[in-house]
């Protein structure tokens, strides 16, 4: 028998007599702990055959990762602890959770090799003194090399998913791609750069009808950007494994595009996503009612479902996107100054954007604008310039072939209305051949 319990609610277990057993075999109280009690194990595990005292049961101990910006000194800690304890030490990715009602447990000795192989990854991002924006381009083409490839009927869902087990094998699915994105960014661990779980609602697509994508804030100086955009890396990965940089396709189309730009999906993406995640964060701690009326995002009562909804169609709000919204303060004041305008009508922000959820969704395009070619151009060289080694014209035309072929190809992912790079240089070339002939 397994019993499965949070390390912060340990005092409220049952009576010991519930673990004394008179069979042979112990039970099984598995314990998850927050990753960051993981640096002491020693203390945690101490601590729970404290309050066991001498019951007939055997411990194992579940480190949950909610963050990808972990100390591979750590793991090796743990595995260190659990060997000369004879400890069962499993770690817990919580971004592999989808739409199903569990999370598979992680063996040491696959963490670790998948901690090493991103540190790896992000110690180029380092040597080269990458950008927010060149950190995030390396990371979506670093991403987008691997075909897809679910797992086997027989197989885990975290084999395809969890970045624990996708550094270790050759499957991969869409939340895989977006987990590996967000391990780099978060392991690059700088605030100019944030990306966030993103799930659509395909109507069209049998095959695909729930699938995972990312919302990315970047702030980039260099390249004078504070915005915030889409991605969908699954869309833009390669057909087959190909082992030379020189030799793959890269596509970027579905790369930080202007979040208004879904109501222009060939497709048309719907608002969809982790309802169990987003209802538990709908409880506010801002009434509102200040005069400065610095408002809280927390605020919402929409049905996810509704064409109406928070935000655009095909986003979803998480917690963590919504706490970003609040960190900053060029949107904060915006909205502020706006809501001056209607204050008239409703006594405070938040009751304004539950009557008038459209009083975010209309504007919110004004912090989600399209990355001039230019730019990306430059952001790109740099990033194949290290990937590939190639410097002078040979970098200039390879990098323009890449360019070249995803402006070929935006029409098949949006419509003639889109604001983004590749959508706007199509209908301007396009455009100049029709006035050609």
């Amino acid at each position: 028998m397994k019993f499965i319990i949070d390390f912060n609610k340990l005092d409220s277990l049952p009576t010991l007599g519930f673990f004394k057993s008179n069979d042979s075999d112990k039970l099984d109280l598995v314990v998850n702990c927050p990753f960051d009690l993981a640096c002491i194990c020693e203390d945690v595990y101490a601590d729970i055959k404290n309050k066991l005292h001498k019951s007939n049961c055997e411990i194992e101990l579940v480190f949950e990762v909610s963050n990808y910006n972990i100390s591979i000194d750590t793991l090796k800690h743990l595995l260190d602890f659990s060997e000369k304890n004879n400890v069962k030490i499993k770690i817990k990715d919580m971004f592999e959770k989808g739409f199903w009602s569990y999370v598979d447990f992680v063996d040491l000795d696959k963490a670790i090799s998948a901690v090493e192989k991103l540190d790896k990854i992000v110690e180029v991002v380092k040597e080269n003194n990458f950008s927010p924006l060149e950190t995030l381009l390396y990371a979506y083409i670093f991403a987008t090399k691997r075909p897809y490839k679910e797992e086997g009927r027989q197989q885990s869902p975290k084999v395809s998913r969890s970045i624990f087990e996708i550094f270790n094998n050759k499957n991969i699915v869409c939340t895989g791609y977006c987990n590996i994105i967000k391990a780099i960014v978060q392991k690059y661990d700088d605030s100019r750069l944030k990306v966030f779980n993103n799930v659509t609602n395909y109507p069209e697509r049998d095959d695909a009808m729930l699938h995972a994508t990312l919302i990315a804030y970047v702030k980039d100086q260099k390249y004078g950007l504070d915005t915030y955009c889409y991605l969908d890396p699954t869309a833009d990965s390669e057909a087959k494994a190909i082992k030379s940089s020189l030799a793959r396709n890269y596509y970027l189309n579905q790369f930080m595009i202007p979040i208004g730009d879904l109501k222009y999906n060939v497709y048309r993406p719907r608002k969809c996503g982790f309802l169990d995640i987003v209802k538990n964060d709908l409880a506010s701690n801002n009434d509102g009612d200040s005069e400065t009326d610095s408002f809280s995002l927390n605020e919402f009562g929409e049905d996810l479902w509704s064409d109406n909804s928070f935000a655009f169609d095909g986003i979803i709000v998480d917690k963590d996107l919504r706490q970003q919204f609040n960190d900053n303060v060029k949107l904060i004041d915006y909205y502020s100054k706006k809501y001056q305008a209607l204050k008239q009508k409703n006594p405070s922000m938040t009751k304004e954007i539950d009557n008038n959820p459209k009083f975010l969704e209309e504007d919110l395009h004004k912090f989600s604008k399209p990355l001039p070619m230019y730019k990306l151009k430059f952001a790109l060289k740099k990033v194949m310039g290290v990937i590939t080694d190639l410097q002078g014209e040979d970098l200039e035309v390879f990098v323009d072939d890449i360019l070249n072929q995803s402006v070929k190809y935006s029409y098949q992912f949006y419509d003639k209305k889109a604001k983004n790079t590749f959508s706007q240089e199509f209908k301007k070339r396009n455009n100049h051949k029709d006035l050609e002939k």
